[in-house]
Formats: structure tokens, sequence, C-alpha cells
């Protein structure tokens, strides 16, 4: 699958990455469409500590 992830600031990647399993109680959802919250900018714009 693929995701946006910050790497460090102002380095940001589309990475393909391992789907994973999907566990008893849980769902898979289809995202059409997704957006960018206003904090995710500014973590950008303005690193506060490094990303996990």
């Amino acid at each position: 699958m693929r995701a946006l992830r910050l790497h460090g600031p102002r380095d940001v990647r589309l990475d393909d990455i391992p789907e994973p399993p999907l566990r008893p109680g849980t769902v898979k959802v289809k995202v059409e469409w997704a957006g960018i919250c206003g904090s995710d900018l500014h973590q950008y714009i303005h690193p506060a500590f490094p990303p996990d």
C-alpha cells in the first residue's frame, strides 16, 4: 500500500509499505479521498519534535 509519511523537516515522501494484516474484529476500508490536516502542515513547516 502507499503511505504519505513525514521523514524529517520538510521531507514528506509517498512510500510503498507492506499492508498490515487484518486482525479479528477489525475491518478493511477502501480510501477514496484523503486530506492533510492543518496540524500536519504545521509539523511539516515548523517541526517541534522528530516524527515516530
